[in-house]
């Protein structure tokens, strides 16, 4: 294994990785295997990220959010409060393809 192809103590470990949205940091927590089918039965879009804001869908979207998005002081972060924080469409998408990237 090259040095280019190690992966980070932080996500061997599960602790996730920095995301800076809006100029904050955030952290983003891996998918653990127990939750995989869950996530795949909330059926979130990784496409389109609008349609992740429909009623039907911000439910399982801010649980999403709740269980593996965290603010710099380790607290929970919520689909309210990123919309405080000014998120736009793009910003949730790109959290949606780094949990799933991150977890494999």
């Amino acid at each position: 294994m090259s040095k280019q192809d190690a992966s980070p103590l932080s996500r061997m470990l599960g602790g996730g990785e920095d995301f800076i949205v809006q100029g904050k940091k955030y952290k983003v927590k891996p998918l653990r295997l127990k939750q995989i089918d869950e996530f795949f039965s909330d059926a979130l879009s990784i496409g389109p990220a609008f349609f992740n804001m429909s009623p039907d869908s911000k439910p399982k979207l801010d649980k999403w959010i709740k269980n593996q998005l965290f603010d710099s002081d380790d607290n929970p972060m919520t689909l309210e409060k990123v919309i405080e924080a000014d998120w736009d469409l793009q910003d949730l998408k790109r959290f949606i393809g780094e949990v799933l990237d991150l977890s494999g």
